[in-house]
């Protein structure tokens, strides 16, 4: 789209990330040159899948497949199954379960989701060493 000498760019289609290298495989079957690259994305890319619309999805073990999130939109889910509307502030091994059964999946998802509960400001006032440090009460019926 021209606008007045000025041309309409995706923003986004222009960043780099983790899921070009599946994408450009997977739509034109561009490999690496170097040999371990080339030999663990042969081994990789059969986790994926495209669909019409260029989008990349994750096959799961047992469940449906997984959208492949890029880095603007980590931080997005994050929020909203953390902190959000049912969100309960839960710990990363569940926060990761969650994310998963919610259809979700970005490279080092597990990094990204111990660095965000590391970050969180209410997770970190009632996390549960707190809870552990605070001295045990005396039995009031001696």
């Amino acid at each position: 789209m021209v606008d007045e000498g000025h041309a309409g760019i995706n923003s986004t289609s222009l960043t780099w990330d983790w899921r070009n290298k599946y994408i450009e495989y997977l739509k034109n079957g561009k490999l690496p040159l170097d040999y371990k690259e080339l030999r663990a994305l042969r081994i990789k890319v059969a986790r994926f899948t495209l669909d019409e619309d260029g989008t990349l999805y994750r096959r799961t073990f047992d469940g449906p497949l997984a959208v492949s999130l890029g880095p603007g939109d980590t931080y997005y889910v994050l929020g909203e199954i953390h902190e959000g509307t049912c969100g309960n502030h839960s710990s990363a091994d569940s926060l990761i379960c969650k994310i998963v059964r919610a259809g979700y999946y970005w490279d080092n998802m597990e990094k990204d989701i111990k660095e965000f509960i590391r970050k969180c400001d209410k997770c970190q006032r009632c996390s549960i060493e707190d809870v552990k440090k605070t001295p045990q009460h005396e039995d009031l019926s001696s």
